[in-house]
């Protein structure tokens, strides 16, 4: 006769989690076919001979009354294979056994429900370095590392997302050049100093900014002395950068370098205000600020009044 549970262990069972042998019955029924399906399996059980492996016996009826219901049976059962296949020929109700390793019943009788998250329509604003909450932080992006076999072999340690991922931050740095509000010595000590910290902020860019003969921090220098430079030779050379084409960065630097040697720039530096004074600027800039730059203030000279129509003519008024 198979072992019966003691009426303390019957209730510590309720309670903690334990091996146990789950019985399921899938099949809608009511309270007193329920009831009788559970007297079945517990004359079963008092039939089976106990043996080694022995666990309590929980039944789940999936549908008593439209409700989920676990119900302990008094004796346990072996984790025979075969003695428990005979337990479900032996009830027809039963459609299955399963072995459970951590058999919790607050946690299967009253499940907690899954938390719906809500979806934001509008991401929060962030600037992509939010240090007080990392899960709004914009992940730098990369683009897909280049085949080593096209690569150039002092080349292919490019072919790796590091790599790809200090071009696309260097980049998208540059394809803002030159940066608003900076003026020329911003500009200039700015770059100055990535050419200094090239090493460390970008190791990978480093050492092939050292195999192509310094092409990128001569590109970086130069823009720093001469920042005006026409957009289209310099977003040649940067698209190239951010997107990781390291077979076309000698050629897009050199033609951008040819371009600032000849002393092309762009015309169109409205961020910038003028150093030097005329006519127009003085009117424009004609407030309070001359007191602190220096500016003249700049007043139209007054018109004479018309003459009248016999004045001009040299004619007398009549008497």
């Amino acid at each position: 006769m198979t072992t019966e549970i003691s009426q303390e262990r019957y209730d510590e069972l309720f309670s903690v989690a334990h091996q146990a042998i789950l019985l399921t019955v899938e099949k809608e029924v009511s309270t007193e076919e329920a009831s009788a399906i559970n007297k079945a399996i517990a004359d079963h059980l008092v039939l089976i001979e106990e043996a080694g492996d022995m666990r309590p016996v929980w039944v789940r009826f999936q549908a008593v009354s439209r409700c989920d219901i676990h119900h302990l049976q008094c004796y346990m059962a072996p984790s025979d294979r075969s003695i428990l296949n005979g337990l479900i020929l032996a009830v027809d109700a039963v459609n299955k056994y399963t072995m459970v390793s951590s058999f919790d019943f607050r946690s299967r009788q009253w499940p907690k429900k899954a938390v719906k998250k809500t979806k934001l329509t509008t991401p929060p604003r962030t600037n992509g370095n939010d240090a007080a909450n990392p899960a709004i932080t914009r992940k730098l992006e990369f683009n897909i590392p280049p085949n080593p076999s096209a690569l150039p072999m002092k080349l292919r340690f490019m072919a790796c997302e590091e790599a790809m991922r200090e071009a696309y931050k260097l980049g998208d740095i540059y394809d803002r050049w030159p940066f608003f509000g900076f003026d020329r010595d911003d500009l200039r000590v700015c770059s100055d100093k990535l050419v200094a910290e090239f090493g460390t902020r970008y190791p990978y860019l480093a050492e092939a900014d050292a195999a192509l003969g310094g092409k990128i921090t001569a590109v970086v220098t130069e823009l720093g002395k001469h920042p005006y430079q026409p957009a289209f030779e310099r977003k040649r050379f940067w698209m190239s950068v951010k997107a990781g084409g390291v077979n076309s960065w000698t050629h897009l630097a050199d033609e951008l370098l040819a371009v600032i040697a000849k002393g092309a720039g762009d015309d169109f530096k409205y961020f910038e205000e003028p150093t030097a004074d005329t006519l127009a600027s003085s009117y424009i800039y004609s407030d309070d600020r001359t007191a602190l730059t220096g500016r003249r203030h700049f007043v139209p000279a007054r018109r004479k009044p018309p003459l009248t129509t016999g004045n001009a003519r040299g004619m007398v008024a009549e008497d």
